[in-house]
Parts: C-alpha cells; sequence; structure tokens
C-alpha cells in the first residue's frame, strides 16, 4: 500500500520592494494608517492624477500642498472613494479599498471634510455631530422602535459625545442651533466635529482654514455670510422671494465668500436685487415708514439667530461708556488746541455722563438681550420695491455685530427724524420731528415689536436720545483730535455737526414724556 501524497508546502521568503513612500521612525514597526501607490484618475481621456505614491505613519500629520488645480482635492476623493482610480491601490490600516464606496471606506477609518461646506443646513449643530456618530450606536432597531432602556442609554451617551466633541472648538452651548445659521468660520469647524465623530484612524482636512481667518476682512464677512445664509432660509421658509428679499453672496471656486487680489484688495459679490431702488432722502413720511418695516423685519426674522456666534468687526463700537472715557481723552489731551474754544459744548457732554452707562450695565446684567444689529441704519441701506414702495431688503451688511435692537431703533430715529441736515450752520432750522418719531416707531414696531422684550420697547425714545448723544461726542472728540477720523470738507466741519446733535438731544429731553407715551400706544395697538 502506497503512502498517500503529502502536500508541497515551500518555504516562502518575504522580500522588501521598492517604495517612494516614507514614514517616521516611531511609526515603523506599526502598518501605515493609509498607503497610496502609484494612484492616478482619468476624466476622459485626460490625467487629473498621475503615479502619486504616498503613506502616512499612525502618529504623523501630514500636509499636501500645490497651486490651485494642482489636483489635492481629487486625490482627496480617490483616498475616500469619492471616485474610483483607474490606476494604483489604495490601503487603509492594511486593507485594500478596492470597489469599495465611501461609506465602507470610512468604517474603516479615514474621513475628511471638504473645500466647500457641506453640512445639513436644516439640522442641528448637534444633529450633524451625531449623523457622525452613527457607526457607534450600540442599541439595535427594535430598542430604538420600542424605545426601550438601552435606547434612553444609547441616546444619552451620543447626546454626551457630541457636547464633547463640540467643546474641542467651543462650540457645546451651540447644539440646538440651525447649522445653516452659524457664521462661515464656524461652519468648517462644525465640519471637523462631524467628522471627528466618526472617531476616524486619518482625517482629511480640505483646505481646513477657508474662511477661517482672523483677519479682519474674513471675519468681516464670515458675518455676513452667516446672516444672510439664515435670512434666506427663513424668507424661503416664509414663502417669500430670497432672491429680492435677502442678500446672497457668491463664493469663489476655492470656497471663500470674497476674492483677495495679489494687491490686497478684496472683491465680493451679491445678487442683483431687480425692480428695487434706494432713497437718498425722506421726501414722504411713508418712505420713512416702510424703510421702518424693513428695519424691524430684519430684526424680527434675526430674533432667534446666535448673535454671540458673531465677530465684534468694530470693538466697542456702540459701547457708549467706552465712547465716553474715548471722548474725555480727547478733551484731556487737546491734541489741537481747540478745547477752550468749546468749553460750552464739552460742559454738554460731560453733564450726561450717566445716561452713556445704561443700556450697557442693562446688557450686562442680563436686563436687554444681545441681538444681531446692523449698525448703519440710514435710510439709503433699504431697497425699495418700484411699484409699491414697500422696503423689500435691508442690504449694506459690512457693520453687522452683535449688540442691541435699540442701538439701531435710536440711530434711525437720530438720522431721520430731524428737520435739518446733519452739518447744518444754523441750530434755529434743527428740531426733532416728533411726528416723525411716531411715523418710524409704527413702522418699525408693527414688524419687529411682537419680538422685542418689555424693557426694549421700554427704552426706545431713550435709546434715540442716547444715540444722537453718542454721535455728537464722536464729532467733537474727532473735532479736538485734529479730524482723523470723520471725513471733513471745512475745518470746523465736526464741530458744526457736534452742535446740531446736541440740539437733537436737547428737543428730544424735552419732549421724553411724549416720546414714551407715543411709543406706548403704538405698542398696544399693533403689538396687542
Amino acid at each position: 500500500m502506497t503512502e498517500p501524497l503529502k502536500r508541497f508546502k515551500p518555504n516562502t521568503k518575504m522580500v522588501p520592494v521598492p517604495s517612494r513612500s516614507i514614514i517616521p521612525e516611531r511609526d515603523v514597526n506599526h502598518s501605515p494608517v493609509l498607503e497610496a501607490s502609484h494612484l492616478g484618475i482619468e476624466f476622459g481621456g485626460l490625467k487629473a492624477v498621475d503615479d502619486v505614491n504616498l503613506a502616512i505613519g499612525r502618529t504623523e500629520i501630514c500636509g499636501l500642498i500645490g497651486p490651485n488645480g494642482a489636483g489635492k482635492t481629487t486625490v482627496f476623493n480617490l483616498l475616500t472613494k469619492v471616485y474610483q482610480p483607474t490606476t494604483g491601490t489604495v490601503l487603509i490600516n492594511g486593507k485594500d479599498t478596492a470597489g469599495m464606496n465611501t461609506v465602507q471606506a470610512s468604517k474603516l477609518g479615514i474621513a475628511r471634510t471638504f473645500q466647500n461646506i457641506r453640512l445639513f443646513d436644516n439640522m442641528t449643530v448637534e444633529e450633524n455631530v451625531r449623523i457622525g456618530l452613527h457607526n457607534q450606536i450600540k442599541y439595535g432597531m427594535f430598542s430604538g422602535i420600542f424605545r426601550l432602556p438601552q435606547y434612553w442609554q444609547g441616546e444619552k451617551k451620543q447626546h454626551e459625545k457630541a457636547l464633547d466633541l463640540l467643546s474641542i472648538f467651543g462650540m457645546e452651548n451651540m447644539g440646538d442651533v440651525k447649522a445653516g445659521s452659524l457664521p462661515y468660520g464656524a461652519q468648517r469647524r462644525l465640519e471637523i466635529v462631524r467628522a471627528l465623530a466618526t472617531n476616524p484612524s486619518l482625517l482629511l482636512l480640505d483646505e481646513p482654514a477657508a474662511g477661517m481667518n482672523p483677519h479682519e476682512t474674513a471675519e468681516l464677512m464670515e458675518n455676513i455670510v452667516g446672516v444672510t445664509g439664515y435670512l434666506r432660509n427663513i424668507v424661503i421658509e416664509r414663502g417669500g422671494d430670497p432672491e429680492r428679499e435677502c442678500l446672497r453672496v457668491f463664493f469663489t471656486k476655492d470656497g471663500k465668500p470674497y476674492f483677495r487680489t495679489e494687491n490686497g484688495e478684496c472683491w465680493r459679490c451679491y445678487n442683483f436685487i431687480t425692480g428695487a431702488h434706494a432713497c437718498q432722502s425722506i421726501d414722504d413720511p411713508k418712505t420713512f415708514f416702510n424703510a421702518a418695516k424693513a428695519f424691524g423685519t430684519f430684526q424680527c426674522l434675526l430674533a432667534d439667530y446666535p448673535s454671540s456666534t458673531l465677530h465684534e468687526t468694530i470693538p466697542n463700537f456702540h459701547n457708549t461708556r467706552s465712547r465716553f472715557a474715548d471722548f474725555k481723552k480727547a478733551v484731556g489731551d487737546d491734541l489741537k488746541g481747540r478745547a477752550a474754544g468749546v468749553q460750552e459744548e464739552i460742559d454738554f457732554v460731560l453733564s450726561r455722563e450717566g445716561d452713556t452707562g445704561i443700556l450697557v450695565d442693562m446688557l450686562s446684567n442680563g436686563e436687554l438681550p444681545l441681538r444681531v444689529t446692523h449698525n448703519d441704519t440710514k435710510l439709503n441701506n433699504v431697497m425699495f420695491d418700484n411699484e409699491t414702495d414697500e422696503g423689500i431688503c435691508v442690504i449694506d451688511l459690512d457693520t453687522v455685530m452683535p449688540g442691541l435692537s435699540l442701538y439701531d431703533f435710536g440711530d434711525s430715529i437720530r438720522f431721520g427724524a430731524s428737520t435739518a441736515a446733519e452739518d447744518e450752520k444754523d441750530l434755529s432750522k434743527v428740531n426733532f420731528d416728533i411726528e416723525l418719531y411716531k411715523v418710524y416707531t409704527e413702522g418699525y414696531l408693527s414688524a419687529a415689536g411682537k419680538s422685542l422684550t418689555d424693557a426694549e420697547i421700554e427704552y426706545l425714545p431713550f435709546s434715540s436720545k442716547l444715540m444722537t448723544l453718542e454721535c455728537g461726542m464722536r464729532f467733537l472728540g474727532d473735532y479736538l483730535n485734529g479730524d482723523t477720523y470723520f471725513r471733513i470738507d471745512y475745518p470746523e466741519h465736526n464741530l458744526v455737526r457736534a452742535r446740531t446733535q446736541f440740539k437733537l438731544v436737547e428737543d428730544m429731553e424735552k419732549q421724553m414724556d411724549e416720546m414714551k407715551k407715543v411709543t406706548q400706544e403704538i405698542y398696544e395697538k399693533v403689538c396687542k
């Protein structure tokens, strides 16, 4: 009887193969988290990526550098299986990803952000993060359907994990905020958090700092993008026309809300509002009413916007106590030796020091809510419909910041309820028009009244006086400093401006009781 044939088992010797990739020495005893070999892709015969070789160690931070159009994002798409490569292989944690889709690649331990933000705008911040946590759900379908204790335990853990991840960027208090309402930079950070929620071995960040530049221009545009995006969603929900009722920022090809030239000039692009015009002066009280209604609508629609996420692009812009301190310094410095000639005007401001801290203290104490404020509520910053003359869109959002609704209201009254121009030399022509105050207040409260607190309503008259006083002491302070801020047409221009504001303040003080009465009557008429 012959012996059965034994299976032949040769001793195979493994040998290294040539590689262009390197990893840190500390990672040599562990397989790379990512390996790509001879990676390439063609689109219609055009080679977009050709022969890319790389390896990423488990403790390594790498940068992929190249000019616009070099193919950096395409490489990311190949590594995450958004695109299937024409040539080459991709290994994630030692496993070949050939034939896999993005979900399968993600489960292997790779996550990424996108050059152009891809959040779920109508979902909350926490919900966006929990999408990333989906693969870590520990309860089964049966527990989820019937809401068994295992389900609630799992939901609690996911909630806690989401807040923990958000705390990386100090966003743990924004969980209930809609993602689409966040400023641009905050959306960038949220996208990173969502990617981290998948607990990846490797995180790919495609231009993560785009729009997060702390430079003044970037912060300004971040505010505008956040506010306009939020307004657009609200307008759509209300069945309005977003192309006419709010501004829309157009993004560049690289996903930025503005373009910076080689010379450092910044350019941006908004939608053109058809069938509309702007007004430079109040020729008809109806125009003032419609402007008030437009600014009131702006405030009402943004009532729930997370104003604390906005950048204060002009620090202490309406901090009247800070403005008063600046004024006193200008008086003390007296750089141009002008103080002696304007002592009456200086005393006028100094005697009203107590007024300057009232609103800022109320904000600090929580008696007034922090709001989104426009901070330049002039008549010509409203677009009016050509046929109806209704105010349809608030424009010029360069000074959008967190602040008090009272700032915007008071500044509108300062500008619009005067019987003369801001630089009228004949003070006998400068008076506060209570009738125009009534017109604006009714228009404003008809739109914003129900979104304002009782304290905000109560202090509308006072805010009119305070914003006028603030503007006056800024004009006078600039005059004392040598006219370094406001543009002037003649040497005493800022002094003339200051005197017109102080005349309006005096008139308002004389009519303050009537202003309060009118405000309450209008509030009860249009809001209750």
